[in-house]
C-alpha cells in the first residue's frame, strides 16, 4: 500500500514513523476518524504501534519531525472522516499493541580457545536469531534475551563485558539490547570476555545457556527450537 501524499514516513532502527497533515478543518466538539489500515510483515511477532494528534501549525510539523531524512508519499491522500463521539475518555496519544503468530529461532555459540598457564585469551558467546521475526522489548525495556555463563574449570574472568554481571567467580549473566533484529534480518549479539588461565587443564568446558523462560513472553513460546539453545565454551581441547 503507497504512503498517502500528505504524509511523510521516517525509518529507524526499531520502527517506522509516519508524519502525515490531512487539510480538513475541524471544529471544537467534532469528532473525526481517521481510515488507517495496518498488514504485518514477515518480522512481526508482538510489536507496537503508537499514535497521537495535535492541532497543525508550522512550528508543530516542525517540532514533529524527527532529525533524520523522510520520504514523502505519493498515494492518495488520507483524509479526516465524521465520526460519532466516543464512549470513552480521549487522549491526544494512544499506543496498541499487535501480536503475531511467528516465530524467531534463537540460537547460542561459543568459542574454542587455547593457551598456557598464565596466558590471557578472547572467548566470546554469541546469541544469534535467524528470524523470520524479529523480537524487541520497546514497551518494558527488557533485553531481547538473557544468557547465564559458566566460566571454565581452569579459568578467572580477566575481562568482561559492561552488559554482563557477575554472579559468583564463575557464573556471569548477560543481557543482550532491548531488540535483536534489525527489520526481519538474522542478526546476532555478541559477549567478548577475556579469560586468564590459571592451570591448563585439557577440554575445560564452561556451559553457555539461553534463559528461555526470562523474557515477557518467555523465549520457548517464540523459538521452535530450544536444543539449540545452549552452547560450549571450551579451553584447551584435546587433540582428535
Amino acid at each position: 500500500m503507497p504512503i498517502p501524499s500528505n504524509c511523510k514516513s521516517t525509518n529507524a532502527l526499531t520502527g517506522r514513523t509516519f508524519l502525515c497533515v490531512p487539510d480538513e478543518q475541524t471544529t471544537p466538539g467534532s469528532h473525526r476518524t481517521l481510515p488507517l489500515k495496518f498488514r504485518t510483515k514477515d518480522m512481526a511477532l508482538f510489536d507496537r504501534v503508537d499514535y497521537s494528534a495535535q492541532p497543525s501549525s508550522e512550528q508543530a510539523v516542525a517540532e514533529a519531525r524527527p532529525g533524520r531524512a523522510s520520504t514523502p508519499g505519493t498515494g492518495p491522500e488520507l483524509n479526516l472522516t465524521p465520526a460519532a463521539a466516543p464512549s470513552d475518555e480521549l487522549q491526544p496519544y494512544r499506543s496498541f499493541t499487535v501480536k503475531t503468530v511467528n516465530q524467531a529461532d534463537y540460537r547460542l555459540t561459543a568459542s574454542t580457545v587455547s593457551g598456557a598457564a598464565d596466558d590471557t585469551a578472547p572467548a566470546t558467546v554469541t546469541v544469534h536469531s535467524a528470524g523470520p521475526a524479529w523480537v524487541s522489548s520497546l514497551s518494558a525495556g527488557e533485553p531481547a534475551a538473557t544468557v547465564d555463563i559458566n566460566i571454565p574449570i581452569g579459568t578467572s574472568v580477566a575481562s568482561a563485558p559492561d552488559n554482563c554481571w557477575s554472579q559468583s567467580e564463575t557464573r556471569y549473566r548477560c543481557n543482550t539490547p532491548i531488540y535483536l533484529t534489525e527489520s526481519g534480518k538474522p542478526a546476532a549479539h555478541t559477549f567478548p570476555f577475556t579469560l586468564h588461565i590459571d592451570e591448563v587443564i585439557p577440554n575445560a568446558t564452561g556451559r553457555a545457556a539461553l534463559s528461555n523462560d526470562a523474557y515477557e513472553p518467555p523465549v520457548r513460546t517464540f523459538d521452535p527450537d530450544l536444543t539449540d539453545n545452549t552452547a560450549a565454551l571450551t579451553v584447551n581441547p584435546s587433540a582428535s
